[in-house]
């Protein structure tokens, strides 16, 4: 799925947020390398101006950018099922684009999908929802005993989800 945000740059000043992005400059690291090329220096783009001239002061890594308010999505490329982000929908819901809730995400012109699994621990024979690792260790050793894990990326034979994901709505956009 792609989400393509339009801006309304037009928008009063007052409406448009603060947000915070990686610095181009430093990479997100928040030094860069010196001019002789024999160590490294605090970032211009991201340091703030009261530590600047310290030789052991670091950058943030972040710059802060005025955005304009979101009016509108387009959504393109739908699938059938999604996985979505923590903070894919903290940032839709931020920018008011994205609505969670009832068991649902619909996401700006009515695309929706029905939450059929949050975040969190699973097992991976049976797909069972499990509170802790240590209850997902007892359950795979008392349901899966000696049974290899399905899943190779897990041959612990439960995983660690940190997603949500959905099911498409029928009918919606």
């Amino acid at each position: 799925m792609m989400i393509k945000r339009l801006y309304d740059y037009e928008a009063p000043k007052d409406k448009w947020r603060q947000t915070d992005v990686p610095c181009e400059s430093c990479g997100g690291q928040g030094v860069v390398v010196n001019i002789a090329g024999t160590g490294v220096v605090p970032c211009g783009l991201c340091t703030p101006p009261a530590v600047a001239g310290v030789a052991s002061a670091r950058g943030t890594g972040l710059r802060s950018l005025m955005v304009p308010p979101v009016f509108r999505v387009e959504v393109r490329n739908l699938t059938p099922v999604q996985q979505f982000s923590p903070r894919f929908i903290a940032r839709g819901s931020s920018e008011g684009w994205l609505v969670m809730g009832h068991g649902k995400i619909t996401i700006g012109d009515g695309t929706s999908y029905k939450i059929v699994r949050e975040p969190g621990l699973y097992c991976c024979h049976c797909q069972v929802a499990l509170d802790t690792a240590d209850a997902a260790q007892r359950h795979v050793a008392r349901a899966h005993h000696g049974i290899a894990s399905p899943d190779a990326q897990n041959p612990s034979g439960y995983r660690r989800d940190n997603f949500y994901t959905g099911a498409r709505v029928e009918g919606s956009n």
